[in-house]
């Protein structure tokens, strides 16, 4: 096939086909359904007029295993669905681009409706990108590393943010996900270290392994009820993050919002609670939460307020530990057992309620103490009124000074 008339740009084009020959080893196949392209000898007389392809390659032409260019821009077709996937973008100092809703071959309209793996991944100086609403799939990491990338439309025929779309696009500051996603997978959002707002829909079910990991500027985020499954690290390290919400029916992989320095204000409702920094204010645990895990809020210095729903029946060793702000205390009637140092630093805690009308167990009364010596010795321990002969015998409550009936 005759591509340029002449051997200057003849030359110049072949040194391209060979460049992106390397490029989409990634990514584009030629589909076995591609019809072969119509071989075009004459290209365009000022190829410069075009940035999005500066070397003037004719609309409609075929490269194998890359696909048909329009306007720079290379695609592979389906015949048999009429439908036609993004690929490529060759010019890496390409700032904006626009991908169409359709392009014409041989006569025939095809409806754009994916954006392929690693497509756009890489691209330094791109800003902005504005989809067509048929997209229904953008693949695996078909943005990551787009750094100057600040401005995105979403199309909401999406169900799923696949892994790494947006990794390390680090001046997205914005992200709308529309009703229909279900899914963010691993690493979907991670290192976008500008974004400061998410809005997650209702629909969504699962949030990946490091979705959102090093989001350093992400203010606030409210997950959705129907979220059943949130991924190992997903949150870590997100420093701006002051409030927290976390419904019911959660499960969630050791310690997603590990490293969140910034929340004051928690609320969860989820099975298993750990680490979520320590600068915490305000603790509501839900009617969900039945084990508060080892350290989960170890040195939270400013915890001054806890709500403990009456599922809660395990508080972990070190849960509280030196909470030195905490004062009072209520614990729910079905809680059995309470480990070693739970409480133990908690010198100003001295109001202490239990509503178990069983005295909790204490399985690890050979080691620390779950209370602080100043509490056991100055607080108030209220218990039901029936119950104090019972705790006023039983291991570990018997070293409370002051027991009062309620």
């Amino acid at each position: 096939m005759t591509i340029m008339t002449n051997d200057s740009k003849k030359k110049k084009l072949l040194l391209w086909m060979g460049v992106m020959l390397v490029l989409v080893l990634t990514g584009c196949k030629k589909d076995s359904d591609d019809p072969e392209g119509t071989p075009i000898d004459n290209p365009i007389d000022n190829p410069a007029t075009n940035p999005n392809n500066p070397d003037g390659v004719p609309n409609g032409t075929y490269f194998p295993t890359m696909g048909y260019v329009f306007d720079g821009l290379f695609y592979y077709i389906d015949v048999n669905s009429g439908t036609a996937t993004f690929c490529l973008q060759t010019n890496e100092a390409i700032e904006s681009i626009t991908i169409p809703q359709q392009i014409e071959l041989d006569g025939k309209n095809y409806t754009v409706t994916k954006i392929n793996n690693y497509s756009l991944s890489g691209l330094k100086q791109l800003t902005s990108v504005k989809l067509p609403s048929t997209i229904t799939d953008i693949g695996n990491e078909a943005f990551t590393g787009c750094e100057k990338l600040a401005t995105i439309n979403l199309p909401d025929g999406l169900t799923e943010i696949r892994s790494g779309t947006f990794q390390y696009c680090k001046a997205l500051t914005s992200v709308d996900l529309f009703p229909g996603l279900t899914v963010i997978n691993n690493y979907a959002f991670n290192g976008c270290e500008s974004l400061t707002s998410v809005t997650l829909p209702a629909t969504l079910t699962s949030i990946g392994q490091e979705a959102f990991h090093d989001c350093k500027s992400l203010k606030s985020v409210e997950i959705p009820e129907g979220v059943t499954s949130i991924g190992l690290d997903a949150f870590k390290d997100c420093k701006s993050l002051t409030s927290l919400s976390i419904p019911a029916g959660v499960q969630y992989y050791y310690h997603p919002f590990e490293g969140c320095d910034a929340i004051e204000t928690l609320s969860v409702s989820c099975m298993f609670v750990g680490r979520f920094g320590t600068n915490i204010t305000t603790l509501v645990l839900g009617e969900g939460v039945t084990n508060i895990e080892e350290n989960a809020f170890d040195g939270c210095t400013k915890l001054n307020s806890v709500h403990f729903s009456k599922t809660v029946n395990v508080i972990g060793p070190c849960a509280f530990r030196d909470c030195v702000s905490l004062t009072s205390i209520v614990l729910p009637e079905n809680l059995t057992l309470i480990h070693d140092r739970a409480f133990y630093g908690c010198q100003n805690l001295l109001s202490l309620t239990c509503n178990a009308p069983t005295p909790p167990y204490f399985p690890d009364v050979s080691g620390y103490p779950a209370f602080d010596p100043e509490t056991m010795e100055n607080g108030t321990l209220f218990v039901p009124s029936m119950c104090v002969d019972a705790y006023k015998s039983a291991p570990v409550w018997s070293d409370f000074k002051n027991i009062v009936g309620i």
